[in-house]
């Protein structure tokens, strides 16, 4: 590669990332590509309440759209009756806090009630929906066993219409989602091969110019393969939202999934970069004009190893001896065509090609489940554009070589092939090396411990795919430190013996069965990488592990009230605070749970709380503890043995702080069984 080619490919990389780092810092973090799950309620989902709120509130771990709905119903003589005020609507304070007003609160009865909800996330058009439900002074339903009291009950996930069941619309969208990466790869790796690996090699051109139009038929099938399945997901995904929602396909819903959220905004930005591809492919591919292929008079042989045409191809290219040991005849270009206006055009085509992949590789990753949910925010985009930048080139260059150029290359030029892999060797070593820091960065962010790593569909379809990697990894160390060696040192043998011995035929025989494993090991990688990225879409059907506040699953108690530690709510000052101890158990590790919502029923997340414990009957020594900051819940942990350590009557002061607001305290009282 020429110093100045090189230098100019550097420079070109350096810009990509400064621009890509711009765009993360001036791009707010969106959390909300990833599906919308709840994590936390008031009332808490399960437990038994005094009166029936004013105002429910959800808590969600990503944004949500305003297509979002909840009903809040009270169950009476085993009928729903809706007692919501209006509609719900997300709050002007938290964009993940969705607020279901109540009709006349006073004057409901005592009993069960539900909450049904539906969120469309804001990210990714993804619809998920479940079920809350708690009790006002008893329960009216007459239900026996164990409740489960927390936010782990409140999402369906296995249930009708859950939101990791495989319905038809689901495997319909996962499939689709597998076709979109798989075009987007094969796209990425033709280009970046042919304009970054292949054409600085003047040994390869002619191979190239005999592909040319097969790979740009590729690449159009690529393109049109991306512009058809953005539109197909869409459409699947607003037959999920209104199946969901129980409205039908309107132009009013179709367009509030379209413009009404990030997830249509930046799909319209994706087919509009599409659109642009393909002006641009349409554009280069018709003024592509080069120098005139030359070729010498007489040809004992294909110097390029191709398999014969009768045919010219449409483009020529500047030829050179591909043949160790040929001289150059007197018919070579004229240098002068070297200087050429178009072929200094191709390397500024090639800028142009590499800033359309990296606007492909960011607006997927923008919208994508782990940068919108996971933290931290600059870093989770850097190495997610990274990961999937280093799988397209290295799988989608693979799949380059296996579907155009292996089919171009006669058996007998094995010395081509072998000149192509080495040529693609380095780049995907730097690939499969990114790739491997980047992944390993977004599973240990993504899975937040072992239990969810084999526990947890997510995590199982991460374990998959690293499987398939490890597989990928050794069949291209096969290909590249035994196959490849072994095949250059018997095509270096065959010339020795003469045409005429029996030897010659043997070792041709032989070279040609090393040619043969060659290309099946090739064939073998492009399968798994097209199972590699059915892993991936399967990882954006399911999303990540839900996270739930101190990472606390939801507690089971017994609804005989053998727990009598109950979501209790005082007014203070101009707050309603609510405070739980779950499990409530003497001798165990406890947590305290607190919201705040101030007059308008919105959560104050920017307060800093003091708690002091101690019993009531006997001194058993105050315990302190700091929570700073809800999200929205402000959770303390008390491991066994620091305090609840003697069953009784227990005060927990509440000091409350807010920034630039008077301090507030209160003291509630807990008895333990």
């Amino acid at each position: 590669m020429q110093p100045r080619r090189l230098l100019r490919i550097i420079s070109v990389l350096i810009l990509g990332v400064a621009v890509l780092a711009g765009a993360c810092f001036f791009v707010p973090p969106l959390s909300a590509s990833a599906h919308s799950f709840v994590i936390g309620s008031d009332p808490i989902d399960g437990s038994t309440i005094e009166k029936v709120p004013t105002v429910a509130h959800i808590y969600f771990n990503a944004d949500l759209s305003p297509l979002s709905r909840a009903r809040v119903y009270s169950i009476q003589n085993n009928t729903l009756v809706d007692i919501t005020e209006g509609e719900s609507s997300i709050s002007s304070t938290n964009p993940r806090q969705l607020n279901i007003p109540v009709q006349a609160p006073e004057k409901q009865p005592k009993g069960s009630y539900e909450i049904l909800w539906t969120a469309v996330a804001n990210g990714d058009g993804h619809t998920t929906n479940g079920i809350i439900g708690f009790n006002v002074g008893f329960s009216s339903t007459g239900v026996t066993g164990t409740v489960v009291v927390g936010p782990e009950s409140s999402n369906n996930l296995y249930g009708t219409d859950g939101s990791r069941v495989f319905t038809p619309t689901a495997l319909l969208g996962i499939v689709w989602d597998w076709l979109m990466l798989l075009g987007l790869a094969l796209w990425i790796g033709i280009v970046i091969t042919e304009h970054l690996i292949l054409q600085p090699r003047q040994a390869l051109h002619d191979l190239l110019e005999r592909v040319r139009e097969k790979s740009t038929s590729f690449q159009w099938l690529c393109l049109f393969l991306l512009l058809f399945s953005e539109l197909v997901s869409f459409l699947l995904r607003l037959i999920q939202m209104t199946q969901q929602l129980q409205t039908g396909i309107t132009a009013n819903t179709s367009l509030g999934l379209l413009l009404q959220s990030n997830y249509g905004r930046f799909l319209i930005a994706q087919l509009l970069l599409t659109l642009c591809t393909m002006g641009f492919l349409y554009w280069t591919h018709k003024n592509t004009v080069t120098a005139p292929v030359v070729r010498p008079k007489k040809a004992a042989s294909n110097p390029g190893g191709m398999r014969s045409t009768t045919s010219e191809p449409r483009h020529g290219a500047l030829k050179t001896p591909s043949q160790p040991g040929l001289k150059p005849s007197g018919n070579e270009p004229d240098k002068a065509a070297l200087n050429h206006p178009q072929a200094r055009m191709l390397s500024w085509q090639t800028i142009f090609w590499l800033v359309l992949i990296g606007l492909f590789l960011l607006a997927y990753v923008l919208s994508s489940d782990a940068v919108q949910v996971l933290r931290p925010h600059f870093s989770v985009i850097i190495f997610e554009w990274l990961f999937l930048a280093a799988l397209c080139v290295w799988l989608g260059g693979l799949a380059y070589l296996g579907l155009i150029l292996l089919p171009n290359i006669d058996s007998d030029h094995q010395q081509l092939l072998n000149t192509v892999q080495r040529c693609m060797a380095p780049y995907h070593k730097a690939c499969i090396g990114i790739f491997l820091v980047s992944g390993i960065f977004l599973a240990e962010t993504a899975i937040p411990g072992m239990q969810e790593l084999f526990g947890d569909p997510y995590g199982r379809t991460l374990l998959v795919e690293a499987l398939l990697f490890l597989l990928l990894l050794a069949s291209g160390a096969y290909a590249l430190y035994q196959v490849l060696p072994k095949m250059a040192r018997q095509a270096r043998l065959v010339p020795v013996v003469k045409a005429e011995l029996p030897a010659k035929k043997a070792r041709q025989s032989a070279l040609q069965n090393t040619e043969r494993t060659l290309r099946q090991t090739i064939y073998t990688q492009i399968i798994l990488g097209g199972s590699m990225f059915l892993c991936l879409a399967l990882l954006t059907f399911y999303a990540p592990p839900i996270v739930f506040p101190a990472n606390q699953p939801g507690t089971a108690v017994s609804p005989s009230g053998s727990n009598a530690t109950g979501p209790i709510t005082q007014q203070v000052g101009d707050l309603s605070v609510t405070l739980q101890v779950l499990p409530g158990k003497v001798n165990a590790t406890n947590s305290i749970v607190l919201a705040l919502n101030d007059a308008n029923g919105a959560a104050v997340t920017d307060a800093q709380i003091q708690l002091q414990l101690n019993m009531i009957a006997m001194d058993m020594g105050t315990t302190r503890a700091s929570v700073k900051s809800g999200n929205p819940l402000y959770v303390a942990v008390f491991e066994k043995g620091t305090t609840f350590d003697m069953s009784g009557v227990w005060a927990i002061t509440v000091h409350i702080q807010r920034p630039g607001q008077q301090p507030l305290q209160t003291t509630f009282q807990v008895t333990l069984p």
